[in-house]
């Protein structure tokens, strides 16, 4: 989960998307939404995700995700698209095309190719949840970037997408104690719904936004 505004501070939970506390921001960070095309990229995201939110996500088989990507995110019933800033890099947090590495000192996943300083700043999946609704994850903004409606702008993209995917209808599911993320999905029209899965989670609540039918545009 993210939100754009969201306090400076670190949820300890949150079973579908990952917290956006405020942290240092990056001085004019401007971030294109575009698909993912770098599995590498996508996996050190997801790992940071699941690393800040802090709990066991093996009830969603996410070590499998990891492995399998793009799995069930891939074309034409899915998506991950990625945020990318372009700028000066700072140490430890620059990606660009190339193999991936850990970090001995950070555990950060960095890319040995920095010829071109494209930076990943934040990523969100879509996959296909029944005939007709799609399912949003994954959604993560680095903590640098938060504060500068990077968070929005990949959940606005996500939501054309599924439109132009032919879905009727997106789910998700998020924790009712992050308020800051609840108020940016419902800024976006999603709106309390039916459980679509069962988290475990004692706070988890579900939401769901309808989409236009590209028919009667």
């Amino acid at each position: 989960m993210t939100e754009e505004d969201a306090p400076n501070r670190r949820p300890d939970r949150d079973r579908s998307h990952c917290p956006e506390p405020q942290g240092r921001r990056v001085a004019g960070a401007s971030a294109r939404i575009v698909p993912a095309t770098d599995m590498d990229v996508v996996r050190m995201l997801f790992r940071e995700y699941a690393v800040e939110l802090g709990v066991d996500l093996t009830f969603q088989s996410f070590d499998d995700e990891l492995a399998s990507l793009p799995g069930k995110y891939a074309d034409p019933d899915g998506a991950i698209l990625v945020a990318m800033a372009d700028g000066d890099a700072a140490a430890g947090t620059v990606y660009a095309a190339g193999k991936a590495n850990i970090s001995r000192s950070t555990g950060t996943v960095l890319m040995d190719n920095l010829a071109e300083t494209a930076r990943a700043a934040g990523v969100v999946a879509l996959r296909r949840h029944d005939e007709s609704a799609a399912e949003m994850k994954r959604l993560y903004v680095r903590p640098e970037y938060r504060g500068t409606g990077t968070g929005r702008r990949l959940v606005e993209a996500l939501i054309v997408t599924a439109t132009e995917r032919g879905y009727k209808a997106i789910v998700l599911d998020t924790l009712r104690s992050l308020t800051a993320s609840v108020a940016l999905y419902r800024s976006l029209g999603f709106r309390d719904g039916p459980p679509h899965y069962h988290n475990p989670h004692p706070d988890a609540v579900y939401m769901r936004r309808s989409l236009p039918d590209r028919g009667n545009e």
